[in-house]
């Protein structure tokens, strides 16, 4: 059970995510939602994905880290652009 946990959040987030009605070229997505996204553990995201020159910019909505927001639009065109 416990290696299913972390894809029923996962599915559990995404199917919030899907109900809120935000379309998704306006959802703003976190570090954690990117990596979940991208397949990557969340620091590795930060670390080695997000600091790419070639990866969109984060939104600063927040203080600090945490405050930090990607488009989700711009991070799935990245990816589908690879």
């Amino acid at each position: 059970m416990s290696e299913l946990a972390p894809l029923l959040d996962a599915v559990e987030r995404l199917t919030a995510a899907v109900l809120t009605g935000v379309p998704v070229d306006k959802r703003l997505w976190t570090a954690e939602a990117c990596a979940q996204y991208l397949g990557y553990s969340r620091s590795h995201f930060l670390q080695k994905i997000a600091p790419r020159p070639d990866f969109p910019r984060p939104h600063q909505v927040g203080d600090g880290e945490k405050g930090r927001r990607w488009k989700a639009a711009d991070v799935i065109e990245w990816v589908e652009g690879r």
